[in-house]
């Protein structure tokens, strides 16, 4: 899970929330191939926090029927997709 950040040539700045994939480069392109992405405005930031509040919940009760990993990357997934709307609110203030 990650930000990408692209820089078009026009210097315009494009940000990413990703999950999952891998990137490649031979210093002239790019490969991207993830499992999950997300523009800004593509994230509902009241899902993602409820996601983030559920996973929270989980990790702090540690029932034997709760899967800590599981619980563990949708709290991930959720902190990174609430830094990035975040991220791109602020830039436009």
């Amino acid at each position: 899970m990650g930000v990408i950040k692209v820089t078009r040539p026009n210097d315009e700045t494009l940000t990413f929330s990703t999950s999952g994939g891998f990137l490649m480069t031979d210093g002239k392109k790019v490969i991207l191939l993830a499992d999950a992405v997300e523009r800004p405005e593509e994230i509902d930031v009241t899902r993602a926090q409820a996601a983030k509040e559920r996973a929270e919940k989980r990790l702090a009760e540690r029932t034997p029927d709760i899967d800590v990993d599981r619980a563990r990357l949708a709290l991930l997934r959720a902190l990174n997709r609430l830094k990035v709307a975040e991220f791109t609110k602020m830039r436009q203030i």
